[in-house]
C-alpha cells in the first residue's frame, strides 16, 4: 500500500472515519496510470493521468455523499497535482457504481461487453485546453 497510495508524491489514499465509533467506513486512492493496457482511442500515461482505485463506502453508510465528498477531494487533489484527467473503471454489475460515476460526470470511453461487465471511464480536468486570442488584442501586430 505504501509503494502505490502513500510514498509516491502525486498519489494518495483518502479514508473517512465515523467521529463516533473511530471505525473507517470508507476509502478512496488515486495513483498515475500505470496499466499496461491501452483503452481504446486514449493515450493515458503516468504524469498526466490520475487513476481512481478502491472507493468503497461501508454498506450501512452509504447514500450520505460520503463517496461524493472523498471525489471532490480526489478531484482536487488531481488539479493541484497537475493531472489533465481521471481514469477509472468499473462493472455494470457493481450496484450503484455506473450510474454514481455518470451522476459525477464521468464518461464512457470504452464499453468492453466482456464477461466482467467491465466500463472504462474519464473526467477532463483541464478547462482551458486552447488559448484564444484575436489579431486586435495581440502585442505584436505586423503593419505592411
Amino acid at each position: 500500500m505504501n509503494n502505490y497510495y502513500i510514498s509516491p508524491s502525486k498519489n494518495s489514499l483518502f479514508i473517512a472515519i465515523d467521529k463516533d465509533t473511530n471505525q473507517l467506513i470508507a476509502t478512496a486512492a488515486v495513483r498515475g496510470y500505470d496499466r499496461k493496457d491501452n483503452i481504446k482511442n486514449r493515450n493515458y500515461n503516468l504524469n498526466s493521468t490520475a487513476s481512481i482505485y478502491r472507493l468503497f463506502v461501508k454498506k450501512e453508510y452509504r447514500h450520505n455523499k460520503i463517496a461524493t465528498r472523498l471525489l471532490r477531494r480526489i478531484e482536487e487533489f488531481c488539479r493541484e497535482n497537475e493531472y489533465n484527467e481521471i481514469y477509472l473503471h468499473t462493472q455494470k454489475d457493481s450496484y450503484g457504481a455506473l450510474s454514481f460515476w455518470l451522476s459525477q460526470e464521468y464518461e464512457i470511453v470504452d464499453d468492453t461487453h466482456d464477461a466482467m461487465g467491465t466500463i472504462h471511464m474519464e473526467k477532463v480536468l483541464t478547462e482551458n485546453v486552447y488559448k484564444l486570442t484575436s489579431l486586435n488584442e495581440a502585442e505584436d501586430i505586423i503593419e505592411s
